[in-house]
């Protein structure tokens, strides 16, 4: 839950697995714009986005360029949506959680899964993540994917506690703002620094200031 390109890489196989209620030519037709999605991601941490071209992520895709047209209408619009699948798969898991576990417990095993697949994956993991932030042409996909995690943790919020909503949207962007420096510390030393440890303090600190103010 921290970065829309870091995370899809770790999200894919779990949207398969939601379309798999969903009728064939939807199943098809989201599992194209996924593969679609992806390849124009690798293509970026490979060449840089600004090299990218739309037949090379056909190409990479597998998909006729006609077809990748179809999805996005442009090499912009495509960029653009390089989070949606980020934004599905923590929509998805947020609406499979809501009423059964409480928010705060919900935001650490999200953050807990994600910072143990990005320790796992090291150096590797490393190197990609710095290398895109690099690219200017993704920008717009990292911030609308902060807006949205803030947006869904607001809407959980206000689903579990008696919150205003300018309350809820301040306590949900805290935990963004949070867990992008827990990230960005542990990727300027990743030996020296636990990814999980960070994302677990920041939230234990921020669930207590949400405590104290109610």
């Amino acid at each position: 839950m921290v970065h829309a390109m870091s995370q899809n890489r770790a999200v894919s196989g779990d949207l398969e697995s939601a379309l798999e209620k969903y009728p064939l030519r939807t199943q098809r037709k989201a599992a194209t714009r996924l593969r679609i999605v992806n390849s124009a991601l690798q293509l970026a941490g490979t060449h840089g986005a600004a090299n990218v071209t739309m037949a090379m992520v056909a190409d990479v895709a597998v998909v006729h360029v006609t077809t990748l047209f179809t999805h996005f209408a442009s090499k912009a619009e495509l960029f653009s949506g390089i989070s949606e699948p980020a934004v599905v798969a923590l929509t998805q898991r947020i609406n499979a959680s809501k009423g059964s576990q409480p928010f705060f417990e919900f935001v650490r095993m999200i953050q807990q899964e994600f910072a143990t697949i990005m320790e796992e994956r090291g150096q590797e993991m490393v190197d990609h993540s710095l290398y895109l932030r690099t690219q200017v042409e993704l920008l717009p996909a990292w911030i609308d994917y902060e807006k949205s995690q803030v947006e869904l943790l607001s809407q959980y919020l206000l689903h579990d506690y008696k919150i205003s909503e300018l309350e809820a949207n301040l306590f949900a962007g805290m935990i963004v703002s949070a867990n992008i420096h827990s990230f960005d510390q542990w990727l300027s030393n990743p030996d020296e620094n636990n990814l999980r440890q960070l994302t677990r303090t920041n939230v234990d600190e921020i669930e207590k200031i949400f405590h104290r103010s109610r």
